[in-house]
């Protein structure tokens, strides 16, 4: 059954544990930078661009395979009706 307050008291909750976990992996990042070398810090941020590209295009976050199902027409990939897939304006 659907709760509105319910959801807002368990969202609200989990609010400070988010943050405290965003405040953990900067700390954990900043204290492992400290102790790498210039040439490992590199090839660090060199990973995280690879990384950070294999993320992009993908609606669900999920990267290495082709992340939508089957379009509207049976083709793989991009759904050819929706003008943010194929970078028409929606008027046309």
């Amino acid at each position: 059954m659907y709760d509105e307050a319910s959801l807002r008291a368990a969202l609200d909750a989990m609010h400070p544990v988010m943050t405290e976990g965003a405040v953990m992996r900067a700390r954990y990042r900043h204290e492992i930078s400290q102790v790498l070398t210039e040439e490992q810090r590199t090839k660090l941020e060199a990973f995280r661009d690879r990384l950070g590209k294999r993320f992009d295009g993908r609606k669900d976050g999920r990267f290495g395979r082709e992340s939508r199902s089957w379009g509207p027409r049976g083709d793989r990939g991009a759904w050819k009706d929706d003008p943010a897939e194929t970078g028409a304006d929606a008027d046309e």
